[in-house]
């Protein structure tokens, strides 16, 4: 399967981030033929770096600061009717100040998704938001489905890595980006294209 986000947000506590180039994922799901059990695998995620916008981190002529999703290790489809799919992700900011290596969430520490088609149960005092369901859109060559997968129910840790790792850096950051951030503060919204082959199809 190979999962495309055209647009969509995500919301890290003050972050407010519109998603302006495409997100690409695939992942795939393997049966075992003794247990008939599907075991979910993560292949790649793919995407650019988006400017941030305007009065997160300051004036973006002066300080521009871009932040590039990227996979962090977390992956799942539970079985169900509403396409769950659990993602771990990190957020890479970037520029001359912060250097490369500044990001929200880690491999180690994840900003873990629950990302669902249907409606979210987020804690007390969170309206829920509801996604879209899958729907065939195209069926040859192969299968593409068009969907919004939502979720405003994780929390977000602190920045870490931030110019060479310095604890003020890292706690301006966190500062003007409002984290770390409880569950129920954040949101993702995911509008895509997910096409499927079947492992007989591939070349």
């Amino acid at each position: 399967m190979e999962a495309i986000v055209t647009s969509g947000t995500f919301q890290l506590g003050n972050f407010n981030q519109q998603i302006t180039s495409p997100i690409k994922m695939t992942f795939a799901s393997a049966l075992n033929p003794d247990t008939q059990l599907y075991t979910p695998i993560f292949g790649k995620m793919q995407a650019d770096k988006m400017l941030v916008q305007p009065g997160i981190f300051g004036d973006p002529i002066v300080t521009a600061v871009y932040a590039k999703p990227e996979y962090a290790g977390v992956f799942d489809q539970p079985t169900g009717p509403d396409f769950h799919i659990t993602l771990g992700m990190q957020i890479r900011l970037t520029n001359p100040f912060l250097g490369g290596t500044c990001l929200i969430g880690s491999s180690g520490n994840p900003i873990t998704l629950n990302l669902t088609t249907g409606t979210t149960n987020p804690p007390a005092g969170t309206a829920p938001i509801t996604g879209k369901a899958a729907t065939i859109v195209q069926r040859t060559p192969f299968v593409i489905r068009s969907a919004t997968h939502v979720d405003n129910t994780f929390s977000v840790p602190g920045a870490q890595g931030c110019a060479l790792d310095i604890g003020l850096v890292n706690a301006i950051v966190n500062l003007q980006a409002g984290i770390p951030s409880a569950a129920g503060k954040n949101q993702m919204i995911f509008n895509e294209y997910i096409g499927q082959k079947a492992y007989t199809a591939l070349p």
